[in-house]
């Protein structure tokens, strides 16, 4: 077995030049254009979901249609379909929230919602999913109105919130609750009672907002809960930068104190310095000078965000609980006991998001066990062998 090679892609680097570019309403460069491997660049940025503002950033170019025509027209029906999805969300969601008002239900927009309203300009930011805390009392009452306007319900009561998905392109995360308690005790409370923190926007008495501090950390949260497992891609760190150049007067002691009681805000920061360092200024970095241009946890955070792409990889999902284990058991023995203990035995939070059937009958795991591992080392042994790979690479 050999080492297993790290290595952010000159692509991704070439997406955020791009996005830089887009960020700042400045045309690239023509020369960068003209060494750009564009189809790559182009499924890089569809699977990142971020293939609108990096169309966005490339339409200053006078070389890239000239010289692209037919992937033009490609990416620029993309554009066009992502910014149509877009608009026929806000006006779905828009429907929503009449209806809230109307019946006196308190709610406030998370997320997306808020997201695609901070960057530099309508459209760059894809929407995907419409997340939205709600009064908890009127659960059933919202579960009717989306029922009665067509939606599929997905999971209703199942945890702290609601799936409603509707063709073609309507899915709304309906929040009663913003942590749940296998996030654990700490992010539970703080996020319990959450309303008494929040503040109303405009002159409606029912709509709510996070402080734009409080916006900031909860993207975190909810950010690092899916860094954890590998499923967080490129595209949090664009929406982070973003809310960097909206919000430059942010109150950054209030913000490093809770971050901390968090227990991320080394997270937060890494993630920060990051994006700032990929997208305050169109700057093409190059491959081969990434260890002198970034420090080795912000390579590693873009490494597997690289790999996880919208809703993770199976390699980025190893590459990402290896580093966590590797972090948190710096210095102790027995870390990759420790990393092969847990991918043996699982735990609940696992068996509910990969196996539910045996997450509710605990008696049936030891038949799934035995049916992972004749499947690890048949049907996916090579993927087997290249976590190995990863795990003996990375933690020594």
């Amino acid at each position: 077995m050999g080492a297993v090679k790290r290595e952010v892609s000159q692509n991704t680097l070439d997406l955020f030049y791009i996005i830089s570019c887009a960020m700042h309403d400045v045309a690239p460069d023509e020369d960068i254009i003209c060494s750009l491997d564009m189809d790559s660049l182009y499924g890089l940025s569809v699977g990142q979901n971020v293939g609108a503002i990096v169309f966005m950033g490339l339409q200053k170019s006078e070389g890239f249609k000239a010289r692209n025509a037919e992937l033009y027209k490609k990416w620029e029906k993309y554009q066009k379909q992502s910014l149509k999805q877009n608009l026929l969300v806000d006006i779905e969601r828009e429907k929503l929230f009449a209806f809230l008002e109307e019946n006196k239900i308190w709610y406030m927009p998370l997320k997306g919602c808020v997201l695609q309203s901070i960057y530099p300009a309508y459209g760059m930011r894809q929407m995907s999913d419409n997340d939205i805390l709600f009064d908890e009392s009127y659960r059933e009452k919202v579960h009717d109105y989306m029922v009665e306007n067509g939606y599929d319900v997905e999971s209703y009561k199942e945890d702290n919130h609601d799936v409603y998905l509707k063709t073609p392109v309507y899915n709304f995360e309906m929040h009663v609750g913003l942590m749940g308690e296998r996030f654990g005790s700490m992010w539970c409370n703080y996020y319990s009672n959450v309303k008494d923190r929040l503040i109303l926007k405009g002159d409606s008495p029912y709509e709510y907002r996070f402080t734009d501090e409080d916006f900031y950390i909860f993207q975190f949260v909810h950010a690092n809960k899916h860094y954890r497992v590998g499923s967080m891609g490129l595209k949090f760190l664009i929406d982070t930068y973003a809310c960097v150049l909206a919000n430059d007067n942010m109150d950054r002691d209030y913000l490093n104190r809770n971050l901390d009681m968090l227990g991320i805000a080394d997270f937060a920061r890494t993630a920060e310095i990051l994006s700032c360092k990929l997208m305050a200024e169109p700057v093409r970095h190059s491959a081969e000078s990434v260890c002198d241009d970034f420090a080795e946890d912000e390579i590693s955070m873009l490494f597997i965000m690289q790999l996880a792409m919208m809703h993770g990889s199976s390699e980025s999902k190893v590459e990402a609980e290896v580093e966590r284990i590797s972090r948190e058991n710096k210095g102790k023995k027995h870390r990759k006991l420790d990393y092969y203990m847990k991918r043996a035995f699982p735990d609940d939070e696992w068996w509910r998001r990969t196996a539910p059937f045996c997450f509710e009958h605990v008696w049936a795991r030891p038949f799934y066990n035995i049916y992972r591992f004749v499947r690890g080392v048949t049907v996916r042994r090579k993927k087997l062998s290249h976590e190995i790979d990863i795990v003996n690479d990375k933690i020594k």
